[in-house]
């Protein structure tokens, strides 16, 4: 089972040769594909669930608000107040994120095949997709 969980990531010494130990901070139940953090704020995917949590304290993160996309999310990426969603045969999903209380669906744009995941750069999403 998949879940999003906070992973502290702490190092030792200095250079190429860092030792890194990973511990568990906290936990959110479910099955989640997809994360994407950006300041305070996780946004995870969960079925076709799109869901925002407070993660200010890692710990103990706390679910704000979700929406319900029409397909899976596999993947999220985070810029400004847009979330943008690959949402597997419905495509790119954009979600409007200034309210994380009450996410909403911005548009989308359908894609030719599966959306499996997304990356965000300047005024472009760039979607990887899965044909068969």
């Amino acid at each position: 089972m998949l879940a999003a969980a906070a992973v502290c990531m702490t190092g030792a010494g200095v250079g190429a040769a860092d030792v890194v130990n990973a511990t568990l901070e906290g936990h959110f139940g479910g099955t989640t594909y997809a994360v994407a953090v950006s300041g305070d704020y996780a946004y995870i995917g969960q079925g076709q669930d799109f869901v925002v949590l407070d993660v200010s304290s890692p710990n103990s993160p706390v679910e704000l608000g979700r929406v319900v996309t029409p397909d899976l999310v596999w993947g999220v990426a985070v810029s400004g107040d847009y979330a943008y969603v690959a949402d597997d045969y419905n495509g790119l999903v954009i979600v409007d994120v200034s309210d994380k209380e009450y996410p909403s669906l911005a548009g989308s744009y359908d894609t030719a095949g599966s959306a499996q995941n997304v990356a965000v750069s300047g005024d472009y999403a760039y979607v990887a997709e899965l044909r068969v």
